[in-house]
């Protein structure tokens, strides 16, 4: 190892702690990624969905097939990606990717794991208005009426139940013991943030890191509220509670345990 080698290595060993970001969509992830990424500029890895796909069509083509939509393929190789990068002490990996408790525990004594929520109904309506009728991979076309009874629905409303419990894409019932399990998954992390309380995050970031984390969030909550109650009926947004069931016991859960300390 050169002297390059020496120096960045020695940069590297300075950070407190490692980190990985599990950024479930549409909870206010991106401003995460961007304030961890400017300190860990030299050892850092972000996992990306679109390329990943891509990898498991061509590595695995039997798994696209068996995918219930775009969202749902190459979870388990983004799972198993962040194992990887993990092994190789990459000290900052983020990305849509999930987490399960065997990765954790194995790492636990060199990197931080943390997470950030968002109100499961907020959610839900922040990522049908994200990809309907949107042109991309993972686009939308059905109007929210009929996009209500499918699959992929059921699936925006367990995705906290999916990236932290395992369980299976929209299965029409999901069972309590993965959402059990989920819960269990998130008292498990070293912070879990909430959109409307990024603040508290932050310091706890700080804390865990040993450095400055700078999110830079915009609080628009109350005004996305807003905007989409004018769009959507008193009916519509009863269906869309119940299907956020799963996902409603996981964050009422996560608001209680760590909110409360």
């Amino acid at each position: 190892m050169g002297i390059i080698g020496e120096l960045r290595k020695a940069l590297i060993a300075r950070h407190k702690s490692g980190v990985v970001f599990t950024h479930v969509p549409k909870c206010g992830g991106t401003s995460v990624q961007t304030a961890l990424f400017r300190h860990f500029r030299l050892s850092r890895e972000h996992i990306l969905p679109v390329e990943s796909r891509a990898a498991e069509r061509l590595g695995a083509p039997h798994l696209r097939q068996a995918a219930a939509f775009p969202e749902f393929e190459a979870l388990e190789l983004r799972k198993q990606l962040v194992a990887y990068a993990l092994s190789r002490d990459v000290k900052c990996i983020t990305g849509h990717n999930p987490i399960n408790e065997p990765i954790m525990s194995a790492h636990k004594g060199t990197h931080k794991f943390v997470t950030v929520l968002r109100d499961p109904v907020e959610r839900f309506c922040s990522h049908y208005r994200f990809v309907y009728k949107s042109g991309v991979a993972t686009a939308v076309d059905e109007k929210l009426d009929d996009f209500l009874e499918t699959n992929r629905a059921r699936w925006f409303g367990s995705i906290y139940v999916t990236y932290f419990g395992g369980a299976p894409a929209a299965k029409p019932v999901i069972e309590q013991s993965s959402i059990e399990r989920a819960q269990k998954i998130v008292s498990g992390f070293d912070a879990v943030g909430f959109l409307d309380r990024m603040d508290k995050f932050q310091q706890q970031l700080r804390d865990l890191l040993g450095v400055n984390v700078k999110i830079d969030v915009k609080n628009r909550t109350k005004d996305r509220a807003t905007h989409w109650r004018g769009e959507i009926s008193d009916q519509q947004l009863e269906r869309i509670r119940e299907i956020c069931r799963p996902n409603i016991e996981v964050y009422e859960y996560a608001r209680k345990r760590c909110l409360s300390a």
